[in-house]
């Protein structure tokens, strides 16, 4: 049950990593929309 809690884990890693990349990016967008045009939003 364990070794197939870790093979799960690594299986899911790139995704959460993407996933996590893209909130990132996505916070910082939305920080410099706010920055650049806080009165549009």
């Amino acid at each position: 049950m364990k070794y197939n809690h870790i093979s799960y884990t690594f299986s899911r890693k790139s995704f959460v990593y993407n996933y996590l990349k893209l909130r990132v990016l996505n916070m910082l967008a939305h920080a410099f929309e706010n920055i650049n045009g806080y009165n549009n939003y």
